[in-house]
């Protein structure tokens, strides 16, 4: 309910020394925080977005599954699908890539799953800029298609000095292998381009975005991509 403070957690992270090199950059970011008259929190951020347009949007989620989802579709990913921007879900319970203590990024292993019909390459494109967020930038991205024979989408990776990536092919129901996979390789974060396709009362549980955010074990990046 209160606006969490600034200072005192960028003094905590100075203390752990986790803000070395960082100093210039700190003192050029500017924090504002904001009220607005609304009682819906998501007309709220759409009309805050519209008038302020934004990169990236931030969001702490709880999951929530099956019918309980289309009865009570989640705010967060109304929020992201009615905005359009590239969203960043961070899920109640799961284990982030920032520490909150001290402020260090561990992100390293960043799963991406690919979609035949979906055109996987903003998200691909967005998990290397997350060596941005890096002191040392050293990625490992994992491309995991899900399906029968050969990938129906080409999925060319850019050859970066601080990028590894891996290809990995698996059969059966998709969301259950990205999440699988999502803990076998203990990724710290999954990135998808998604259409935001809506849950309707033939698809309770929604398309494959939203069943994923509902149960990953890690953060989940949303990266807006138009319907083919």
């Amino acid at each position: 309910m209160d606006f969490p403070s600034v200072r005192a957690r960028l003094a905590q992270w100075k203390a752990a020394g986790s803000t070395a090199g960082l100093e210039e950059s700190i003192r050029q970011a500017a924090v504002r925080k904001v009220e607005a008259p609304f009682r819906d929190p998501v007309a709220a951020c759409l009309d805050y977005i519209e008038r302020k347009p934004v990169n990236m949007i931030v969001l702490a989620t709880s999951g929530r599954g099956g019918i309980s989802r289309l009865i009570r579709p989640p705010r967060a990913e109304k929020l992201a699908r009615e905005a359009k921007v590239f969203t960043l879900f961070v899920p109640e319970g799961v284990r982030g890539f920032v520490s909150a203590r001290t402020g260090r990024v561990s992100l390293r292993r960043i799963l991406v799953p690919v979609d035949p019909e979906t055109d996987p390459r903003p998200a691909m494109l967005q998990a290397v800029r997350a060596a941005e967020l890096l002191d040392d930038p050293a990625l490992e991205i994992t491309l995991l298609h899900v399906g029968e024979g050969e990938p129906s989408t080409e999925t060319d990776v850019p050859d970066l000095p601080y990028c590894k990536w891996n290809v990995l092919r698996r059969s059966g129901p998709v969301v259950e292998e990205i999440l699988a996979t999502a803990d076998s390789i203990r990724a710290d974060a999954i990135y998808m381009s998604t259409t935001w396709r809506r849950a309707s009362l033939t698809k309770t549980e929604g398309g494959v975005t939203e069943r994923i955010l509902a149960n990953a074990p890690c953060p989940v990046a949303t990266v807006p991509v138009d319907r083919p």
